[in-house]
């Protein structure tokens, strides 16, 4: 993954947390006008907001430890070459 796209990434997040915090206010209020059918629709897209950032940072994470494993076997690589260890092997 890219740095610029990690970036994009933490600056989505941001936006869907404050998203989430409005959303949230808007059911206070359907709340105090007992508006039952909009809550239940606004919670549900709440739960699907969070369900589908969990599941992108999910995806996130594997590509990082992909990426950190990736990077440290070259090094690993990259050290037995210099040291002579895969020459003798």
């Amino acid at each position: 993954m890219s740095y610029i796209r990690t970036i994009n990434k933490l600056g989505k997040n941001m936006n869907l947390r404050e998203l989430v915090r409005r959303l949230e206010k808007i059911e206070d209020k359907l709340r105090e006008l007992n508006d039952e059918d909009t809550l239940v629709m606004v919670g549900k897209l709440v739960e699907d907001l969070i369900e589908d950032d969990l599941e992108a940072e999910k995806a996130f994470r594997a590509e990082v430890k992909e990426f950190i494993d990736k990077t440290i076997e070259e090094k690993v690589v990259e050290q037995a070459m210099y040291s002579g260890s895969i020459a003798q092997a």
